[in-house]
């Protein structure tokens, strides 16, 4: 009976879930359930992707195996036999983008937590990785300098709620432009929509405001938060000092490296070339955020 049933089992997983025989609403969540389980995250449902959170890292879904076997079914116009995957999709966009002469456009939905953020980068990485030519060693190539805006985009851009420790607070547009002839990127533009400006005055209970500023007043060197009145305690910076940081009680968060944040996001500034004034002048306007937030303002001196 129970070879049987495993039989069943095995017989179930499919690559696409349209091929489910039964298709009814119970039976592909059991499948996506069945999926979950063993860590295949990637399936199709027609032409679309399905990816689960796996909440960790799966190995072998971001092997370079995994991409080489990939870039192999692209090289050889075989895409229909490749395994699903986001790398996958990026590729189809990529061949369709010369074989149809059109635009192509990859939409990425899901719920708060769903893995937007990371299958955006997945494709990105994949696309700026094609035809890399060999890097010079004084200029960072292009493909490293889009990658770069991922960091910024981030810290400035996510931050905890209830739901997502690392949620993205705005929408995002993308658009990669590609050489005709050498097919390589050269360049992107990013079109942010929807931020969620309230953030920054108020949280909401077990919430955090966007991670830089946590980043700035955790690991910025002493010398630069002094630079900026950041030392509210003595010689050290209390981030429970500041309203726009002190209304949910949260302040760190053990799945953000806010450390991570703050590398990542001044070697981005490097690698993007922004000028040291343009760098002072972004941090300038945190402290500046920070200390407006704790200005009282009454109107004893308002006049109509």
């Amino acid at each position: 009976g129970d070879r049987v049933h495993e039989r069943l089992e095995e017989h179930r997983i499919v690559e696409n879930l349209a091929d489910i025989p039964l298709l009814n609403d119970a039976e592909l969540l059991k499948h996506l359930e069945l999926r979950y389980k063993k860590d295949k995250i990637h399936c199709y449902c027609g032409p679309t992707l399905v990816v689960i959170n796996p909440y960790k890292t799966i190995k072998a879904e971001v092997s370079d195996d995994i991409r080489d076997t990939i870039l192999d079914a692209l090289k050889e116009k075989r895409l229909k036999d490749a395994p699903p995957h986001i790398y996958t999709i990026a590729a189809s966009a990529y061949e369709n983008l010369f074989h149809q002469e059109q635009n192509q456009a990859i939409c990425i939905s899901g719920e708060s937590g769903a893995g937007k953020t990371e299958s955006t980068k997945r494709c990105l990485e994949f696309i700026t990785n094609l035809k890399h030519e060999s890097k010079s060693l004084v200029k960072v190539p292009i493909e490293d300098k889009i990658l770069s805006c991922n960091p910024i985009l981030e810290a400035f851009g996510n931050s905890k709620t209830f739901r997502n420790d690392n949620s993205s607070r705005f929408g995002k547009y993308t658009v990669l432009y590609v050489h005709r002839s050498k097919k390589s990127v050269k360049g992107a533009s990013v079109e942010n929509y929807l931020l969620e400006k309230s953030r920054i005055s108020s949280q909401g209970k077990e919430e955090r405001n966007y991670h830089i500023f946590y980043a700035m007043c955790r690991f910025a060197p002493k010398e630069m938060l002094s630079r900026y009145h950041l030392l509210n305690d003595g010689d050290a910076c209390n981030m429970r000092l500041f309203n726009y940081l002190n209304q949910s009680g949260v302040y760190e968060t053990p799945k953000i490296d806010d450390e991570e944040f703050f590398d990542d996001v001044q070697k981005s500034f490097r690698d993007l070339d922004f000028a040291d004034s343009e760098q002072d002048g972004v941090w300038k306007t945190l402290a500046a955020i920070l200390h407006l937030g704790n200005l009282e303002i009454d109107d004893s001196e308002y006049s109509e």
